[in-house]
């Protein structure tokens, strides 16, 4: 099967499937909310936003660097080079945030706050970091390989098992909060282990000795790409839900967190649908134009994704922001003051300038590595 073909593939069923799921969360935080109340659904938000942080550490930018990199070497030796690099990074970063954690024992508390985070044991934090590894290392090699149904089955217990599981919970309220995220810690560990399933096949014939020889050569490539990367998605970072959550969260404005995270998530279940052919795939089309040194093709997708944001994306956003006030209130039945839905307004317009911004980087270092 071509790369367009398992491409359109790709996008049906993301299209399908990833609009439906987004709903059903949508639907569940409905009735977390009426019936466990604000208190609650924020301590869940801050939960996202404490594995949306330590994903950003873990990750940084191996997932498009990989993704990348796996497209222009198609032979086994130097994939093989290019997984190990990750690795051996990947190993340098944990070995560092082990020493920190050891050193700085209360960093999370003072971070997310020591209420929130005593409300977790410790095998808990650490099987967050243990799902989050595993999620970073198998998705990038299934994202490079189009590989669509592990990552869909993945996306799919978390995004079904999850709601469900607290739409139960706000029915029968008979379980603290620590039992609620507890289970929810868990099933994002079971999603984890769903795509390392689905990698197997693909790096279950790796064999690491035979790829040393290469490493040098690979290495600069890997670092420079690895590194740009990495700093766009920091600074990206502050601009997304999990840096918001914390910053609410230290001046206990308990009420607006969850009234922001509502309207990112009725933004997401929108964009989820529009923003597939880029996010999923758009970054292999493009590896893929450069490997092949075809720069009319890079400059097209380029210019196309720059006019899709564009156009789709202000239309959505301005759209909402003069609707959402009213639909949150009948829906969920919060009221919130006007001055913080501006505000809000602007946290939205930083995440598209965040977005136009991996957008040049992602362009201007194709150019830079294309001469």
């Amino acid at each position: 099967m071509n790369l367009t073909t398992r491409s359109i593939k790709f996008i049906k069923f993301n299209i399908i499937f990833q609009p439906l799921l987004m709903l059903f969360g949508l639907l569940a935080s409905v009735f977390v909310i009426r019936n466990l109340g604000v208190e609650f659904y924020a301590d869940y938000v801050l939960l996202q936003a404490l594995i949306g942080t330590i994903g950003i550490v873990l990750s940084l930018g191996f997932i498009q660097t990989i993704t990348k990199l796996w497209i222009e070497y198609d032979d086994a030796i130097s994939r093989d080079s290019i997984l190990f690099i990750t690795i051996i990074i990947q190993l340098i970063i944990i070995f560092f945030i082990t020493i920190g954690v050891i050193i700085y024992p209360k960093l999370l508390e003072i971070i997310f706050g020591e209420d929130f985070i005593n409300l977790f044991e410790f095998w808990q934090i650490s099987l967050i970091f243990i799902s989050i590894i595993i999620s970073v290392l198998c998705s990038s090699v299934l994202i490079a390989e189009l590989d669509n149904r592990y990552t869909l089955i993945s996306s799919f217990i978390n995004a079904i098992l999850a709601p469900s599981w607290l739409l139960f919970v706000s029915w029968n309220q008979i379980y603290s909060t620590q039992e609620i995220l507890s289970l929810i810690i868990i099933i994002n560990f079971i999603a984890s282990l769903v795509l390392l399933n689905g990698s197997i096949k693909y790096i279950k014939n790796i064999n690491l000795v035979y790829s040393i020889g290469l490493q040098n050569s690979l290495l600069k490539k890997y670092l420079k790409h690895f590194l740009s990367t990495s700093f766009v998605r920091f600074f990206v970072y502050f601009s997304t839900l999990p840096f918001i959550a914390i910053v609410l969260n230290k001046f206990d404005l308990k009420e607006e967190l969850v009234y922001i995270a509502i309207f990112l998530k009725i933004i997401s279940s929108i964009t989820i649908i529009i923003g597939i052919p880029v996010g999923k795939v758009t970054g292999v089309l493009f590896s893929n134009a450069f490997k092949n040194k075809d720069q009319k093709l890079m400059n097209i997708i380029y210019q196309s994704v720059v006019k899709y944001y564009l156009f789709i994306f202000l239309f959505f956003f301005i759209g909402l922001y003069h609707s959402s006030e009213y639909i949150i209130n009948f829906i969920y039945q919060m009221k919130i003051d006007n001055d913080f839905l501006t505000l809000l307004f602007i946290t939205i317009l930083s995440s598209i300038l965040g977005v136009a911004n991996w957008m040049i980087q992602i362009n201007e270092h194709y150019k830079l590595t294309y001469y």
